[in-house]
């Protein structure tokens, strides 16, 4: 089984009791199928927003945008026509204005929008992306420094300078 995951952030990100992001993605690893996993992950009530994508070498997979809450606060997307999930730092299989609430992602990653885009731009130009094409594209520096690969801003302060870690 594979996990990949990336934050998420919503305005029901309040802290309430459930399972932490961190225990819920440990948890996820010990399981041994997909079925298992996307189980798991919603029967359990979650502490916070996070995405998983979820895979097994078989070739299933699955993606889920997990709100804090339990069963009805996940939204799953399957591979498209092409057998590819992608996703980055936004609520985007059912926005969250659609659900009733804010996407505060948006409002902290503006770039996730773009980054998301400029991935499709890039796969459109290689329907069929073989190794060394993922590795060109999770390298592009389009929106630098903000792009699919980015480096700390030089003009941001603290904590706003962050980087793509491989």
């Amino acid at each position: 089984l594979v996990v990949a995951t990336n934050a998420l952030a919503a305005a029901t990100d309040i802290g309430a009791p459930g399972v932490p992001y961190h225990v819920m993605l440990r948890a996820l690893l010990d399981c041994r199928t997909p079925t298992e996993a996307a189980t798991l992950l919603q029967s359990a009530a979650r502490s916070s927003s996070a995405n998983y994508m979820i895979g097994s070498g078989d070739g299933l997979v699955v993606d889920a945008e997990a709100r804090p809450g339990g069963f009805d606060a996940i939204s799953w997307e399957l591979p498209d026509d092409r057998g590819l999930l992608l996703h980055t730092n936004h609520f985007s299989v059912a926005p969250l204005r659609d659900l009733g609430g804010t996407d505060v992602g948006l409002m902290l990653m503006a770039d996730s929008l773009f980054r998301l885009q400029r991935i499709r731009d890039l796969l459109r130009a290689n329907p069929n992306p073989e190794v060394p094409d993922w590795q060109r594209i999770l390298s592009d520096h389009a929106g630098n420094p903000a792009g699919i690969c980015c480096h700390p801003d030089p003009e941001a302060q603290g904590l706003d300078r962050w980087t793509t870690a491989t």
